[in-house]
C-alpha cells in the first residue's frame, strides 16, 4: 500500500514477465469497463506502464478488504453487470474488425 500526499491509499502491482505492459493495459481496460457499469465496485485505476528493464506496473486505488461478504449481494451485482451492454468505441470497432 501506498499513501499518497492527498491522503489516499494506493495499491501498486508490478510484473517482470515478458510482456506485462499488455497485461497491465487489458486490466485497466477491464477494471475501467467494469466501472463503466456502475454495478460493481473495483478500483480505480490512476495509472499504468513501464519500468524499464524491471517490467512495468499498475497502480490502483486501495480497496481494503476484511469481515464477511455477502454472497448473495455480490451475485446480483455480478449478474447486473453482465446485463450491461458497454458503448461500442471507434477504438473497439477497429480491434475486433480486423479479427
Amino acid at each position: 500500500m501506498i499513501h499518497a500526499d492527498d491522503g489516499s491509499k494506493l495499491f501498486a502491482k508490478m510484473s517482470a514477465s515478458r510482456d506485462p505492459q499488455s497485461m497491465f493495459a487489458g486490466e485497466a481496460e477491464g477494471l475501467n469497463a467494469m466501472d463503466a457499469t456502475k454495478t460493481i465496485r473495483v478500483p480505480n485505476v490512476v495509472h499504468f506502464g513501464p519500468l524499464g528493464e524491471r517490467g512495468s506496473f499498475i497502480l490502483m486505488e486501495f480497496l481494503p478488504f476484511g469481515g464477511a461478504c455477502n454472497q448473495a449481494e455480490l451475485g446480483e451485482q455480478l449478474a447486473l453487470m453482465h446485463l450491461v451492454c458497454p458503448p461500442l468505441t471507434l477504438e473497439h470497432a477497429r480491434r475486433t474488425s480486423t479479427k
